[in-house]
C-alpha cells in the first residue's frame, strides 16, 4: 500500500509540474532523470511524454506491473522545493492544494 501511495504522489507530482509554465526543459530534465529510474518507462512497458503524461505501450492485465518506481526516484518535499527549477512551481501548487500536499 505505501507503494501505491508514493507511485500516486510520484504521478501527481509530475502531472502537476506538467501543469505549470515550467520551462520545457525542465520538464526533460526530469524526463532524463527520472527514466532510468523507473523500471520499464523506458518504452519497453510505458513511455513517458513530454507533457509527463505516462502511457502504456500495450494492454495489460490488472495484475500486471507495467513500470515501477525506484527508490532513488523519490524525492522528499525539502529537495524538491529547494529545486531552482522545480521548487517555486511545486510551492504554488503545495499552497493551492493545502494541507497534506507535501
Amino acid at each position: 500500500m505505501r507503494r501505491l501511495i508514493i507511485a500516486v504522489h510520484c504521478v501527481a507530482a509530475a502531472h502537476a509540474l506538467s501543469a505549470t509554465a515550467a520551462p520545457v526543459a525542465s520538464r526533460a530534465a526530469f524526463a532524463e532523470w527520472l527514466v532510468p529510474l523507473c523500471p520499464g518507462l523506458d518504452g519497453s512497458r510505458a513511455t513517458l511524454a513530454d507533457d509527463c503524461t505516462v502511457t502504456a505501450e500495450r494492454a495489460y492485465n490488472a495484475d500486471q506491473v507495467i513500470y515501477s518506481i525506484g527508490n532513488d526516484a523519490l524525492l522528499s518535499p525539502v529537495a524538491a522545493y529547494a529545486d531552482k527549477d522545480v521548487g517555486p512551481p511545486l510551492r504554488d501548487i503545495a499552497q493551492k492544494a493545502g494541507p497534506g500536499f507535501g
